[in-house]
């Protein structure tokens, strides 16, 4: 049996796999680590991954000629994925508007899949506010039809354009950032540097008992930096960028991401007490310099990213 990979014949040794469910799951098992995932699978001019994986699984090696895989980028499947959810949620937004009962009812079909689709993606992409405000409009709007529409008050109304907003927002943000990670890395790297002097005011805010405009700054603080470290990973799997030979404060990427993690966990804890003192030390003398070496760590990647 032939195995073709993107058109191209793939040296995968069979070892004691029966049928096409267990070759299957092997390949998968050997891209593991490579950010590729199966987007096709073809027996002739079958496409198997539309049907139920029941109907094919058991199907014999000997009985399979030449089977035909298609494979793409993790991040790549999961853009169009984001394109096609904002495509349909501005399409939702608009037959809402208007009031369009043909076309509301055209996408009442698709609807669950795409409820469907999001959910899928929020277990994938890592951002807190993508998550939450997901689960928000999954939670409120399990199904939408003729039906359930024409029973909305005008507050539920209102609820569900404000929602859907907020959902388009957010996955455009995303869609932007996968299309233009190492621009956004740029505007996060200003947001770092706002950070630095947002968090040096935390001590003396918790002195002077505003505790919340304190976690506030640090739930920022928090966000921005999840957020970068989001995007440079896309970045940095998206091979367009070298960083061999680049550190960060001396360090190697994942050193430093495992020091930073272990001082985060200190100031956690040092708020777990209200110790306002180990909180003000941490975030000058370590948190701080760590940030500092991050922004000319990206610095350096310009160089290296042309």
């Amino acid at each position: 049996m032939n195995i073709l990979l993107n058109d191209k014949k793939l040296n995968f040794t069979l070892e004691n796999e029966k049928n096409l469910g267990e070759i299957i799951k092997g390949v998968e098992t050997w891209l593991h680590n490579s950010d590729l995932i199966i987007t096709s699978v073809k027996i002739s001019e079958r496409e198997l991954l539309s049907e139920i994986t029941d109907a094919w699984k058991n199907t014999p090696i000997d009985d399979i000629k030449e089977l035909s895989l298609t494979v793409k980028p993790m991040s790549e499947v999961q853009r169009t994925s984001l394109e096609n959810i904002v495509h349909f949620l501005t399409m939702l937004k608009e037959a809402l508007l208007n009031r369009d009962s043909v076309l509301l009812k055209e996408l009442s079909h698709g609807y669950p899949f795409m409820i469907e689709s999001l959910t899928l993606l929020i277990k994938r992409v890592k951002s807190g506010s993508l998550k939450n405000q997901s689960i928000l409009f999954i939670n409120r709007f399990p199904r939408i039809n003729e039906q359930v529409v024409s029973s909305w008050a005008p507050e539920e109304k209102e609820q569900a354009y404000t929602l859907i907003d907020a959902l388009l927002k957010k996955l455009m943000e995303i869609i932007d950032e996968m299309r233009n990670p190492f621009k956004t890395i740029q505007k996060l790297t200003e947001n770092i540097k706002t950070s630095i002097q947002d968090i040096s005011e935390v001590s003396i805010l918790l002195q002077t008992g505003k505790d919340r405009e304190a976690m506030n700054t640090l739930v920022v603080f928090s966000d921005t930096l999840q957020d970068f470290l989001r995007v440079f990973l896309l970045l940095k799997n998206s091979n367009n960028i070298d960083i061999k030979g680049l550190t960060i404060s001396d360090m190697s990427f994942e050193e430093y991401y495992n020091e930073l993690n272990s001082v985060l966990k200190e100031l956690i804890d040092a708020f777990h007490i209200n110790d306002s003192v180990l909180i003000g030390d941490l975030l000058e003398y370590e948190i701080a310099p760590r940030l500092e070496g991050l922004i000319q760590f990206i610095k350096r990647l310009k160089v290296s990213e042309g």
